[in-house]
């Protein structure tokens, strides 16, 4: 079982976040990157509700710019357990999209918990 997955974004890169839950557990998401302030989206709800939707640019620099995503899970809000998490990243043309979705291993489900982050290829980076 994993509870954090890390993505790789490039630099100098806009990235829109958004966070939604398919559950009656509160659940938390927190995108840690390599330098800033943390991300974090707390909700419930189901049918995909939004808990959260942040942007940010990476810095300027050379190789890969990361962000750990954890999410865990909680009955009352003041005790959380770590979720099991799976990862997936896609590129279609010039658009990125990685998704980390979560179960809190009551219906096993794998939406309990999801976050995307998407960015644009750019320059050098475009793929035909």
């Amino acid at each position: 079982m994993s509870d954090t997955a890390t993505i790789y974004l490039p630099f100098a890169t806009d990235v829109v976040v958004k966070g939604f839950t398919n559950a009656g557990l509160m659940q938390r998401i927190t995108l840690a990157p390599e330098t800033g302030s943390p991300i974090v989206f707390v909700g419930s709800g189901e049918q995909n509700t939004l808990i959260g939707r942040a942007n940010f640019t990476t810095p300027a620099g050379t190789g890969d710019f990361t962000v750990v995503v954890t999410i865990e899970n909680s009955q009352d809000g003041n005790s959380w357990s770590p979720s099991d998490i799976y990862v997936g990243v896609c590129a279609v043309r010039s658009y990125n999209l990685a998704v980390v979705v979560s179960e809190d291993m009551v219906d096993e489900d794998y939406n309990d918990a999801i976050c995307m982050l998407s960015w644009p290829q750019s320059g050098d980076q475009k793929r035909k």
